[in-house]
């Protein structure tokens, strides 16, 4: 269990999706979006991540050589024009949100160039093989609810599980969470998430990213992987989550 930089917290998200993303909640509601983003406007591509509205998205920043570069959710790969902006941030392959912009098309192995604006890292962190013995039963766990549908950054691709999600915190204590396999479930993708408020008084509800990385899953999934997330959300019900995971290239 790790904690999460308020920085991160407290971070509010806009109402943008990357196409390929794909979270379902047990109401049928999809987390994945049909539009099409160009960076000029003039042309699109569900999958390619263009984005011409200004928002930022979801990305794994990867390195190859000397090279750094984006693997987006529909797993094409933009090289990094302008490494340098990443000094003092980049500490290894992660998660992060980042605005940027495609310059050109790219050679392969890179679909495009782009020219980040900015980036955030996340927090990410390994799912825990047990329940921490800091961490209170799950029946306990303070409520945490995942968001999906068309607004959602909730997605797993390109070796992590991403959650956005929507908390009540007052800021005044640094809020934790785990993943850790469900004794309910029934099988190895199957997970509860845990979120400890620490003693935080009630406050408002805000909006976050946590990310878990999926390393030890992948070496036995097959094609195709489906993971299921059970958590208590704020109004106090069970919710369960689909992800499925998408393999990139």
């Amino acid at each position: 269990m790790i904690r999460i930089l308020r920085t991160i917290l407290f971070l509010l998200l806009p109402a943008s999706i990357l196409a390929g993303c794909s979270a379902m909640a047990l109401d049928g509601e999809i987390g994945q979006s049909d539009r099409n983003y160009a960076n000029d406007g003039s042309k699109g591509d569900k999958n390619s991540n263009k984005s011409n509205d200004g928002s930022y998205y979801l990305v794994s920043l990867r390195q190859r050589s000397d090279s750094l570069y984006l693997v987006l959710s529909g797993g094409d790969q933009a090289y990094i024009t302008n490494p340098d902006i990443l000094k003092g941030v980049y500490q290894g392959e992660t998660m992060a949100t980042a605005s940027f912009q495609v310059l050109r098309d790219g050679k392969k192995p890179f679909k495009w160039e782009v020219r980040l604006n900015w980036v955030i890292p996340l927090a990410v962190q390994d799912i825990l093989p047990t329940y921490p013995s800091s961490s209170k039963a799950p029946s306990a766990s303070d409520p945490v609810t995942v968001l999906t549908g068309p607004n959602s950054l909730s997605c797993a691709f390109d070796g992590y599980l991403t959650i956005q999600y929507r908390i009540d915190a007052s800021g005044q204590k640094q809020h934790s969470f785990s993943l850790v396999p469900d004794p309910a479930g029934k099988g190895p993708y199957d997970f509860l998430l845990l979120h400890d408020r620490q003693g935080d008084p009630s406050g408002n509800e805000v909006t976050g990213l946590v990310a878990f990385r999926l390393d030890g899953l992948l070496k036995q999934a097959a094609k195709e992987m489906t993971l299921r997330v059970r958590n208590t959300d704020l109004q106090g019900k069970e919710q369960i989550t689909s992800f499925e995971y998408r393999f990139t290239k």
